[in-house]
């Protein structure tokens, strides 16, 4: 039997190619964070949130054309500027925006959001993929994590915890959702007029329905969906593509239409 495609490397080759123009360096890399920002994203929009969070993003990760976290950035950071223009899950009035946005579990290390948002009652955690979902890994599962470390998680977020922990190698890191899930969970404790979403944002090349990697990402989504279908966190999945086609709708500001079509000539890709 043939080894699978090593789908990850095969977009970074692409990506390579499509932004040919940028001069990044043989392994995909641009001199400078700004060369990495589409028009209507600057520096001040997110670099003080970046260099607070625990990633040290803003070093050499982020001058990769395939950073995760310049895709963020890229998609989300002008409505730093403008949150009421964002919709998102059919959700408006959004009154704040803050990348690498950390969450309090109790423990020390505390896990950071790619993008958290705020509106009236409601917190929205974003977690962003580029291509790191297109080959299967491990997830970390630490033994710090445990029910009488965190009592208020819900047994369905255990039952997904220790299912994951014990099916080895899969596209999608439910161990790091779950962390996210434990901050977001205990922010909601003795506070029955907050709720909260944490939101999976995921990119995928323009022929994802022919490609096995995506077809079981997505699948691994829709199971773990079901296993914490009662949670009072709601779990949510988008592909960026249909973040960007969203955008792209005649009844939102003409900015944000245009900023849709920027990003879709940006990371648009068959693979």
């Amino acid at each position: 039997m043939s080894a699978a495609p090593n789908y990850a490397n095969l977009a970074k080759i692409a990506l390579r190619e499509h932004l040919s123009g940028l001069l990044a360096d043989a392994k995909g890399y641009v001199a400078t964070p700004q060369m990495n920002l589409i028009p209507g994203v600057t520096m001040e929009q997110f670099e003080e949130d970046l260099r607070q969070g625990d990633g040290n993003e803003l070093r050499m990760k982020f001058c990769a054309l395939h950073s995760s976290s310049a895709l963020a950035v890229n998609a989300f950071g002008p409505f730093k500027e403008h949150p009421e223009d964002l919709v998102l899950l059919e959700k408006r009035g959004f009154t704040g925006l803050a990348f690498e946005k950390k969450l309090e579990t109790g423990l020390k290390r505390k896990p950071n959001l790619d993008v958290g948002l705020e509106r009236a009652g409601e917190t929205v955690g974003i977690e962003s993929k580029f291509l790191e979902h297109l080959r299967r890994k491990k997830g970390s599962f630490k033994d710090k994590y445990t029910p009488d470390a965190l009592p208020w998680v819900e047994e369905c977020w255990w039952e997904a915890w220790h299912k994951a922990q014990s099916a080895g190698k899969t596209y999608l890191d439910v161990a790091q959702l779950a962390k996210h899930y434990f901050g977001l969970s205990r922010a909601l404790r003795g506070r029955p007029d907050r709720s909260a979403t944490l939101l999976y944002l995921f990119w995928e090349p323009a022929n994802a329905s022919a490609i096995q990697a995506c077809v079981e990402h997505r699948g691994e989504i829709e199971a773990l969906k079901a296993r914490v279908a009662k949670s009072e966190v709601l779990f949510c999945s988008m592909s960026y593509p249909q973040l960007w086609a969203m955008w792209e709708g005649e009844h939102l500001p003409a900015w944000v239409r245009s900023h849709a079509r920027d990003l879709k000539q940006r990371y648009t890709l068959t693979l």
